[in-house]
C-alpha cells in the first residue's frame, strides 16, 4: 500500500528542528492558504507523544493563535479516537512559546552580521548545506589542457573578437554544522571577530604541526601521528572557514553593503528618514536588485508605520519604471501584508516598542558581549527580546507569570496574544517533579512563518547566559532572511539580477 509519509520535523542540530516549508510565508499572510500550519501542528503533536503534553502553550500572532488552537484539538482527537492513550504532561519541556513571524518582519529584513547569517546573506543556505566555488575552499585546480598553448594544428578557431569561453568554476558543497568544531565555534560569532578567531586557531594548528620536531621517542612519535589525523581535519576546516570568511569579507567591505547596512540601522534606530530615502533613491538609480530596495523600503514603512503619501508615490513610481510595470503584483503584494503602505496617522508604535523592550543597545561588545544585539550590531532581534519577557524571570516565570507585565508592549503589537496551560486528565497521574539540578528545563520555541540564523544565535546566546539551567530547542517551519523572504510574495521576472539572492 502506498501512502503519505509524515515527515515532519528535521533535526539540523541538536537544539534545532525545521519543517522545511519554504513558502509558509507567502501561504499564511499572503494566500491565505493555512496548510501549513496543519503540518506543523502534526509535527508539534508528535513531539506531545513522545515527550509528554507541553504544560503550557504561549505565543503572540494570529496564525500562532490558530496553531495553538489546532495543537489543543488534535490532542482532544487522540483521547477520543484512542481512549486507552493518554499523555502524561512533559517532565522535560516547560512549555512551548509560538512567534508569528507577522508579529516582526523588522528582524529578517535587517542584514544577518554573524558568521553563519552572513554565509546565508551571501550564499544562502540550503537544508544545513552551502554550495561555494571549490576554488574558494581549496587549492586553485591545476591548469587544464584547455588552458594551455596549443599547436597550430588544433580545429579550434578562435579571432579576437571571439575569446574562448572560460571554463566554468567548479561548485563545492559544505555542509555547516556542529560536526565541524571550528564552525560550531564560529557560528554565532559577530563577524566582527571571526577574523581573530581563524587567526588564533592556525597559530594553534601550526604550533601543533612543529610539535613533531620535539617527537624524539618512538612513543612521542606515535602520539604525534595519532593526532596528525585530526590535524589534517582541523587544517582543511581552518582552509574552508578562511575562505568563506575572505569571500564574505569581499561583500562587506563595498561600499554599497556599508550604505544598505548604515540605512537599516539608522531606519530600526529612528534617525533622520529623510536622509535614508535619498540613500534609497540613489541605489534605484543605481538599479541595484529590486530585492535589496525593497528590503529598506519595507523596514522604513515597518517602522514609522508607512511612508508619507508623497514618498510612498514617489518611490512606487521609481521603481516601476526602473524596474518594470510587471512589478506591480509585488507592490500591492507589499501592501496587503503592510509591509509598504501609505502613512495614515502620526502615531508611531514602534518608537515606543523600541523604547519598551530595549531594542536598540548603544554599546555592543562583539568580542565579549552582554546582550543579543550583538547578532545586529545594536538592534536585538524582537521576536527574541519577547522571548527574554517570558523566560527571564526565575525558575517559576513561565510556569506563573507567562506573559504577565508585558500586556501594554504586546497590545502594540499585531495579533492576538495566548497563554493555555494543558491539564492532565484526571485518570493520568501526575508525573514526579524534577529534582532541583537533576537538569535544565527545556523551552520549545516555535516560529511559525520562519526564523532567521541571528535569531537562532540570540536564543543560543540566552542559553548561556542561564548557567545551564535553562536549554532551548528551535523549531520552525523554515529558515529565512530578508531576500528568500521577499523573493517568495515578488512577481516573477525574466530581468536579469531583480529578484537576486545573494547581497
Amino acid at each position: 500500500m502506498i501512502g503519505e509519509y509524515h515527515l515532519d520535523f528535521i533535526p539540523f542540530e541538536d537544539d534545532l528542528l525545521s519543517l522545511e516549508l519554504d513558502y509558509t510565508f507567502k501561504e499564511l499572510y499572503l494566500d491565505g492558504d493555512y496548510t501549513s500550519i496543519y503540518y506543523a501542528a502534526r509535527a508539534l503533536m508528535k513531539l506531545q507523544t513522545l515527550f509528554g503534553l507541553f504544560p503550557r502553550v504561549l505565543g503572540k500572532g494570529d496564525c500562532a493563535k490558530h496553531l495553538a488552537d489546532m495543537l489543543l484539538r488534535m490532542r482532544r482527537e487522540v483521547a477520543v479516537d484512542d481512549p486507552s492513550s493518554t499523555l502524561v504532561v512533559s517532565q522535560n519541556i516547560d512549555s512551548l512559546i509560538i512567534i508569528d513571524r507577522s508579529v516582526d518582519l523588522i528582524t529578517p529584513l535587517c542584514t544577518q552580521l554573524t558568521y553563519e547569517g552572513l554565509i546565508d546573506e551571501v550564499f544562502s543556505i540550503r537544508a544545513s548545506h552551502v554550495e561555494v566555488d571549490s576554488s574558494i575552499v581549496g587549492p586553485a585546480p591545476q591548469k587544464s589542457a584547455v588552458g594551455a598553448p596549443t599547436s597550430t594544428s588544433t580545429t579550434t578557431t578562435t579571432t579576437p573578437s571571439q575569446p574562448p569561453p572560460q571554463p566554468q568554476a567548479k561548485k563545492k558543497k559544505i555542509a555547516l554544522n556542529s560536526g565541524d568544531k571550528l564552525f560550531a565555534q564560529l557560528r554565532d560569532m559577530n563577524f566582527a571577530v571571526v577574523g581573530s578567531v581563524l587567526n588564533r586557531v592556525a597559530k594553534r594548528i601550526n604550533d601543533d604541526y612543529e610539535g613533531r620536531h620535539q617527537a624524539k621517542t618512538v612513543a612521542q612519535i606515535r602520539e604525534f601521528i595519532n593526532k596528525l589525523g585530526g590535524l589534517q581535519s582541523e587544517h582543511q576546516s581552518l582552509r574552508t572557514h578562511t575562505g568563506i570568511a575572505e569571500e564574505i569579507m569581499g561583500v562587506t567591505v563595498t561600499p554599497e553593503f556599508n550604505k544598505s547596512l548604515e540605512v537599516q540601522q539608522n531606519l530600526v534606530a529612528g534617525v533622520d528618514v529623510n536622509t535614508q530615502n535619498d540613500c534609497i533613491e540613489e541605489m534605484i538609480n543605481r538599479q541595484v536588485p529590486l530585492v535589496q530596495v525593497l528590503r529598506l523600503l519595507s523596514l522604513q514603512s515597518l517602522v514609522n508605520g508607512g511612508l508619507k503619501q508623497k514618498n510612498f508615490e514617489f518611490f512606487k513610481k521609481e521603481i516601476l519604471q526602473t524596474y518594470g510595470f510587471e512589478h506591480l503584483q509585488t507592490l500591492l503584494n507589499l501592501e496587503k501584508l503592510n509591509m509598504f503602505v501609505k502613512q495614515v496617522s502620526t502615531r508611531n508604535p514602534y518608537a515606543n516598542i523600541r523604547k519598551s523592550l530595549r531594542l536598540i543597545v548603544d554599546e555592543v561588545e562583539e568580542n565579549n558581549p552582554h546582550d543579543i544585539s550583538y547578532v545586529y550590531s545594536g538592534y536585538a532581534p524582537l521576536s527574541v527580546r519577547l522571548l527574554q519577557c517570558v523566560v527571564t524571570k526565575g525558575d517559576n516565570g513561565i510556569r506563573n507569570n507567562g506573559w504577565k507585565g508585558y500586556e501594554d508592549v504586546l497590545r502594540m503589537l499585531p495579533g492576538k496574544t495566548f497563554d493555555e496551560v494543558q491539564r492532565k486528565e484526571d485518570s493520568v497521574i501526575r508525573p514526579k517533579r524534577l529534582i532541583q539540578g537533576q537538569q535544565p528545563r527545556v523551552t520549545l520555541i516555535f516560529f511559525l512563518g520562519g526564523c532567521t540564523y541571528t535569531e537562532i544565535s540570540a536564543i543560543r546566546f540566552l542559553a548561556q547566559q542561564d548557567d545551564g539551567q535553562r536549554e532551548f530547542v528551535i523549531a520552525t517551519t523554515q529558515i529565512t532572511n530578508g531576500n528568500s523572504l521577499l523573493n517568495s510574495i515578488m512577481q516573477k521576472t525574466e530581468h536579469p539580477g531583480v529578484t537576486a539572492g545573494t547581497l
